[in-house]
């Protein structure tokens, strides 16, 4: 048995060890209730790996003896590799939601790389993010501009040079290096990263 729970599909790999090295033996596959089953084994001493996706492999020194032997494995789960940021955008004055904002994601590894997603009609947005640390910035053209494009449009068109066009960082500043590093670790789900904004 491969737990928990259950794991299917799992592969589960013997390798004999003669002389210190070792050598593929035999291979299968775990049954939807997370058991295997490996006929006709030579007794001896093996490493068997155990590998399935979503867990970190699993590598163990066993003795086979003749007749049956039973081995259960546990697996660990990989830790998670994503985290969410999510908030909302809004007027400041007035309240009321902005949709289309343009919400920017900088990962301080890689700052040539970002990430993009827009607001919704609630003026709410959320990211799946790489873990690392981010710096999040909100731009926005005005109501005049993006009423004549679509949302998917204004990609395109998010520059400084065109009116209405205004842009801040997370928190509240509006300059990079004054902006507020947001770490996002694995499974962790981050909240309240809002924006508001001038009405005018």
């Amino acid at each position: 048995l491969v737990f928990p729970p259950p794991v299917y599909p799992a592969r589960v790999e013997l390798f004999r060890i003669t002389d210190d090295n070792a050598t593929y033996y035999y291979s299968t596959w775990t049954n939807p209730d997370g058991s295997y089953r490996i006929r006709g084994i030579t007794p001896g001493d093996f490493k068997v790996v155990v590998r399935a996706r979503g867990y970190i492999p699993h590598r163990e020194h066993i003795t086979i003896k003749s007749g049956c032997n039973e081995k259960i494995f546990f697996l660990k789960p990989r830790p998670d590799q994503f985290g969410v940021i999510s908030g909302k955008v809004f007027f400041d004055e007035s309240g009321e939601p902005v949709s289309g904002a343009l919400i920017t994601f900088i990962n301080l590894r890689d700052r040539s790389h970002f990430t993009h997603t827009f607001t919704n009609d609630d003026g709410k947005y959320k990211a799946k993010l790489r873990t690392g640390r981010y710096v999040v910035a909100c731009s926005y053209l005005g109501q005049n501009v993006l009423d004549t494009l679509s949302v998917t449009d204004t990609l395109s068109v998010y520059s400084p040079a065109r009116g209405c066009y205004y842009r801040e960082y997370y928190d509240d500043v509006h300059s990079f290096a004054d902006a507020k590093r947001i770490p996002v670790r694995g499974g962790s789900v981050i909240t309240g990263i809002d924006f508001g904004l001038p009405d005018y």
